[in-house]
């Protein structure tokens, strides 16, 4: 009978810890119409690109001017982004972007930054983005149209054998390690997918 009750005990008390250690669900919030149309996996994609396109650039990881970079980048990381329009463009969902400007130096950054640019490469080019495709078939970027008007092709290229390998669909370490050491400029939303991926805690 005390085995029986040891066992018993013992399997509560896995249960109870798992219960306490399993990740809670993500509290990061949905408009309405993405709700609606089931689009929630795509727009988390789509907004993930939206704030984080550039942290992974060949412009961010070059060493020339790369203080005044991060520096830009911190500031982008402040202004909060809405969901302005959802529409279907083929197999793609269109997921457009608007950002809330608090202050005139957010605006200024802004300008700014969608006059910088670093050679005639646009994957070189440091420019907020706009709107994002995201395929309903495979889940990945198709295309990204970021506030200069370039809209990156995701068709298979040289130096990116297939667009899983695109800057917006993978995430590379200093991604990561950027938004680690600048968690403090993260805005809601972009804290919370952080904590979806393990990048930072509460």
């Amino acid at each position: 009978m005390i085995r029986f009750q040891q066992v018993i005990g013992a399997v509560l008390l896995g249960v109870l810890t798992l219960a306490c250690t399993a990740k809670k669900a993500s509290t990061l919030p949905y408009p309405a119409v993405v709700v609606a149309a089931h689009y929630e996996q795509l727009y988390r994609m789509a907004l993930w690109c939206v704030y984080t396109k550039d942290l992974d650039s060949a412009v961010f990881r070059k060493k020339v001017q790369v203080d005044s970079i991060q520096a830009l980048q911190r500031q982008l990381l402040t202004i909060k982004r809405h969901l302005e329009k959802v529409d279907q463009r083929g197999t793609c969902i269109r997921f457009t972007f608007d950002a809330d400007f608090k202050t005139p130096a957010q605006l200024a950054l802004m300008n700014k930054l969608c006059g910088y640019s670093c050679g005639y490469n646009p994957h070189n080019r440091l420019s907020p983005v706009a709107a994002v495709w995201v395929n309903e078939k495979d889940g990945l970027i198709d295309s990204v149209l970021d506030y200069n008007n370039i809209i990156h092709s995701a068709g298979p290229s040289p130096r990116f054998p297939g667009k899983q390998f695109m800057p917006w669909n993978k995430d590379q370490p200093c991604k990561a390690a950027f938004l680690r050491q600048n968690k403090a400029w993260l805005t809601a939303d972009l804290r919370q997918l952080c904590h979806d991926k393990n990048i930072v805690s509460r």
